[in-house]
């Protein structure tokens, strides 16, 4: 059998949050975010293949997965801009990567202070839409480190959209993805969809790989494994079934050694994500405590899991 992580046998998942003030993220070029230099891996050949331009329009499913840029600034003002991917799940909430917004080993660590997302390359260097985040909460096992990749997820808070786009038009109703428990064990079709940095000119285009893929969370440390290719930029993609809308998990790793990639899955034996979203509302949690952390008020929470 396996067991969900501590704290969740109470009925209760432990989780911290931070607001955003900065908007310093409107820069020319970032990196790859660190991941404890196992990143993100070509698995054999590579069959990752371009996101037609019909697919990733406003109004389709891919629309709502993002390019992420990140700013994160240490105690003495430097400044490092990361990149990854992000994937909406409602109007105004995304899921990503939980070393996209708390970095653990870049060469200034801690957490994020800027997020903004861009929707829909137009080519050019022209975006549909670019919406700033306000709000961040992500498992205090991922800040302290206590656990593996397992922990490494994070919902996001975005300020209300604008009604037109960056080309004048009125903008659509998102097709948010649906996230989605993933068994212990099981075998799928699985496609990950992100904007890796090795494909394109900054990261502007959007690229999908599929394969099929047998899982066994507690096998593999409670991730799941696969030899689906990724590069540097892809953390915090979103790992689909093949409907297309329904994720099970977030890519956020690779290692050389092994030879594979690694997502952590949503769900009890991963990240649940409704308690996220129920604190979001304003339900279900305790402030257990205030802490002065990395230049910033990090507010400790416990989240009641349903």
């Amino acid at each position: 059998m396996v067991e969900p992580h501590y704290g969740e046998y109470l009925g209760i998942s432990q989780a911290v949050y931070w607001t955003l003030t900065e908007t310093d993220t409107d820069l020319i070029s970032a990196i790859g975010l660190e991941d404890e230099g196992d990143n993100e891996k070509v698995i054999g050949n590579d069959n990752r293949r371009l996101v037609s331009r019909h697919d990733r329009t406003p109004g389709s499913q891919k629309y709502s997965i993002v390019r992420l840029l990140c700013v994160f600034t240490d105690g003495q003002g430097t400044k490092e801009y990361g990149h990854g991917t992000g994937f909406m799940i409602a109007e105004d909430f995304m899921i990503t990567a939980g070393h996209n917004v708390y970095e653990h080993y870049g060469a200034v660590k801690g957490p994020v202070r800027a997020i903004t997302a861009y929707f829909g390359h137009e080519g050019n260097g022209c975006w549909r839409e670019r919406r700033r985040a306000d709000l961040v909460a992500t498992s205090q096992r991922w800040i302290d480190g206590r656990v593996g990749r397992s922990g490494d997820i994070a919902v996001v808070r975005f300020l209300p959209r604008a009604q037109v786009d960056e080309l004048g038009d009125w903008v659509l109703p998102l097709r948010p993805f649906i996230p989605k428990d993933i068994a212990p064990r099981g075998s799928e079709w699985l496609t990950i969809v992100g904007y890796p940095l090795d494909k394109s000119e900054r990261a502007r285009d959007m690229y999908e790989a599929y394969d099929y893929v047998q899982w066994d969370l507690q096998r593999d440390g409670m991730l799941l494994k696969y030899k689906i290719s990724t590069s540097g930029g892809q953390s915090g993609s979103p790992i689909l079934f093949p409907d297309g809308k329904t994720v099970i998990g977030v890519h956020v790793s690779g290692n050389i050694v092994a030879q594979c990639n690694f997502g952590c899955p949503i769900g009890v034996l991963g990240a649940m994500i409704e308690p996220y979203m129920r604190f979001f509302r304003g339900e279900g949690y305790t402030l257990r405590n205030t802490e002065w952390r990395d230049g910033l008020w990090i507010q400790h929470l416990d989240l009641t899991v349903p």
